[in-house]
């Protein structure tokens, strides 16, 4: 993930002091490799830890962030609409690589791993999320295996509308509920890794109060 980070300041630095358009952020033809991001490319006679540039010919889809073409796709949404407090219901988040694309599952080093995160606020208790099983994903040129999604996966974000004293203080007179959060991951193609992203996230559902009023007998 440190080398990622590395070779986006790179490009942002030579196009600074280069006096270049900021445009080149997105169409630039050319990056910053050393020997082993080299081997990760499939890039010929790049050798040792020093970061030099080399330049795409002009039918390489690699370069610029315009060059990325589709990674991934991200639905979410709550599996309730309405909730009152003490009702447990998930967030969803429904995600689908794109073509030869993989993303990091939890477990992976070196890499950022598929993340959700949920903003704390009162009146809400957040669970621990539940990933689905990885796969096992081999990369012979720098001899390594790590645990990925590479088809359609669903990660669910257990939630509660808190019921206790102070939880029910919180949400007094409170109709509808917005959680933040979101959703990291960093995602690599069959020849290049991509910056690591972090994707906002929202969802807002109707708060009901409690009856607590018994029934009438008949």
């Amino acid at each position: 993930m440190a080398m990622v980070h590395l070779l986006s300041e790179l490009l942002l630095d030579s196009i600074i002091h280069e006096d270049r358009s900021v445009l080149e952020l997105l169409t630039a033809d050319y990056t910053f490799v050393d020997e082993r991001l080299a081997r990760h490319y499939g890039i010929p006679n790049v050798y040792g830890s020093r970061f030099r540039r080399i330049t795409f010919d002009n039918n390489s889809e690699r370069g610029g962030l315009l060059r990325q073409g589709s990674v991934l796709t991200v639905t979410s949404y709550a599996t309730d609409e309405v909730a009152a407090l003490g009702t447990h219901f998930s967030l969803v988040l429904d995600v689908t690589p794109g073509a030869r694309v993989h993303v990091y599952a939890p477990g992976a080093r070196d890499y950022r791993p598929v993340t959700i995160r949920v903003e704390p606020q009162p009146g809400l208790l957040v669970k621990v999320p539940r990933y689905p099983k990885s796969e096992d994903y081999f990369f012979k040129p720098l001899n390594e295996h790590v645990p990925v999604y590479q088809h359609a996966f669903r990660i669910m974000q257990d939630v509660t509308l808190d019921p206790s004293r102070e939880g029910t203080a919180a949400l007094k007179d409170v109709t509808s509920l917005t959680i933040n959060g979101r959703f990291e991951y960093q995602a690599c193609d069959d020849r290049v890794c991509f910056a690591p992203q972090s994707v906002p996230l929202s969802w807002t559902i109707g708060v009901k109060p409690l009856d607590r009023e018994r029934p009438k007998p008949q």
